[in-house]
């Protein structure tokens, strides 16, 4: 019997072929984007954790500019999954510099867990199901500058999925298009974020940069997390990565 782990890696073989295939079709307001970034130690969507180990991610946008079906794909670099996530998200409203976006997923998160056979038994790989929505209002300073909000509620599902909520909320901004070179330009995108999983809550300051060159694919990026208080135990003093990113589409 083929193991699911060959048929995901199958699956993500054929991905490009299909997007391609669909772009040829398509009209030219449809938006067919994505990339895959490897970096040296995979930090979630909640920045307070992260795999500790390195890490690749796939991620796709397909549809239109107001209405896109996002995928994400995680896997540790050794070929273990670590989540998907199948994020739908609306434009909701465009007023002047001002944008609502909206969207919900459901997910699957991937926890190692040793069998009830005995201390000697083997890990095995269990799928954790979680649903998500979140609300995003961005408003544009200028061209290259932004402020914003982001807002997200996780809820865990069926029995032994912890925690069983999330809040997730940040104030954040978007610096874009800083020359560095001639032909080098740098984004960065600091947020303050609050965190409560069930009973416990944290503050964090955390930002995501991407460094690259103009007509080039490829871009260098990193994400750092400084807790500034917390009870969740599971969060890190202090985490950072540094991945590679190639992107395609428009």
């Amino acid at each position: 019997m083929t193991s699911p782990r060959v048929c995901i890696v199958a699956a993500l073989c054929l991905l490009p072929a299909l997007v391609l295939a669909q772009e040829k079709r398509s009209p030219p307001s449809l938006v067919l984007r994505g990339g895959a970034t490897m970096t040296n130690n995979g930090i979630s969507l909640l920045p307070a954790f992260s795999l500790g180990e390195p890490a690749i991610t796939y991620d796709l946008s397909i549809g239109r500019e107001t209405l896109r079906f996002e995928p994400q794909f995680r896997f540790a670099l050794s070929g273990k999954p670590w989540s998907f996530s199948f994020w739908g998200r609306h434009e909701l409203l465009r007023a002047g510099r001002f944008v609502l976006n909206v969207g919900a997923n459901p997910s699957l998160v991937f926890k190692n867990v040793r069998s009830d056979r005995g201390e000697r038994a083997p890990e095995i790989i269990v799928a954790q199901r979680r649903v998500a929505t979140e609300v995003a209002p961005r408003y544009a300073l200028t061209k290259d500058v932004s402020v914003g909000m982001y807002y997200m509620f996780s809820r865990g599902l069926g029995a032994g999925v912890p925690p069983q909520t999330t809040h997730f909320i940040t104030v954040n901004t978007s610096v874009s298009n800083i020359e560095v070179t001639e032909h080098l330009r740098l984004r960065v995108h600091p947020q303050f974020y609050f965190l409560r999983m069930a009973d416990r809550e944290g503050y964090y300051l955390t930002s995501n940069s991407s460094l690259h060159w103009k007509g080039v694919p490829v871009s260098i990026e990193s994400i750092i997390n400084w807790p500034i208080t917390t009870t969740i135990a599971a969060s890190k003093p202090f985490d950072w990565n540094l991945g590679v990113r190639y992107a395609f589409g428009r």
